[in-house]
């Protein structure tokens, strides 16, 4: 399998270190209007623009905007997406009020991010099959590049049972998934041809379960 690409050193090694996905460098996105990614079924890969842990003066090409309104905003767009035709960037910026960027190179590579403050960010993008260049689906995540002692209450907000019952309101079907030795993989959940992965972090003190990274597929 071929590594997925990420903009930024930092970001791939906090990634690798959570056994979330392999990553390599890949290009800058430019900003544009309207118009993926490589990617194995189960590993999301990362996805659009992102600043590695000296980058301070990056804003990004999203807004600042608080944790728990980002994920409303990414829960909205969830719930819009019905077919593939809804993993548009038409759809994503109807849905989140978030203007999409494409990859000058490949404009089925878009997506955008922005910070949630001085130490997290959070980023939303286009996954191409690297079999037929098609986009396959969307991935979402929050990251703290280089800032280990960052605290997730700030992205933690709903955490996963928030989510869960925010998507079972909107009819999908929710079951974790395990690996070996029941080791929890994901929260998978299904509704119709829509399935939604969901990778999450304990907290310090185990009291919550925040979701890192969405990968969605229809």
């Amino acid at each position: 399998m071929r590594l997925a690409r990420c903009r930024s050193p930092a970001i791939a090694a906090i990634f690798a270190i959570l056994g979330l996905a392999g990553c390599a460098p890949t290009a800058h996105l430019a900003n544009a209007s309207d118009a993926g990614r490589g990617v194995a079924p189960v590993v999301p890969r990362l996805s659009s623009e992102r600043p590695s842990a000296m980058d301070t003066q990056d804003t990004g090409n999203a807004p600042k905007l608080r944790g728990e309104e980002v994920s409303g905003r990414v829960l909205k767009l969830i719930d819009s997406i019905r077919s593939h035709a809804d993993l548009s960037p038409d759809n994503i910026r109807r849905a989140t009020g978030i203007a999409v960027a494409f990859d000058p190179d490949d404009p089925s590579r878009y997506g955008f991010h922005g910070r949630v403050d001085e130490a997290w960010w959070y980023d939303l993008g286009s996954v191409v099959n690297q079999v037929d260049g098609g986009v396959r689906g969307l991935e979402f995540f929050f990251a703290a590049p280089g800032r280990p002692d960052a605290d997730p209450a700030a992205v933690c907000s709903p955490d996963l049972d928030g989510y869960r019952k925010r998507l079972e309101a909107m009819g999908f079907t929710a079951s974790p998934v395990r690996g070996e030795r029941d080791q929890l993989r994901y929260w998978e959940f299904v509704r119709g041809a829509v399935r939604v992965r969901a990778t999450v972090a304990a907290t310090a003190d185990d009291a919550h379960h925040c979701v890192r990274l969405i990968a969605i597929d229809a």
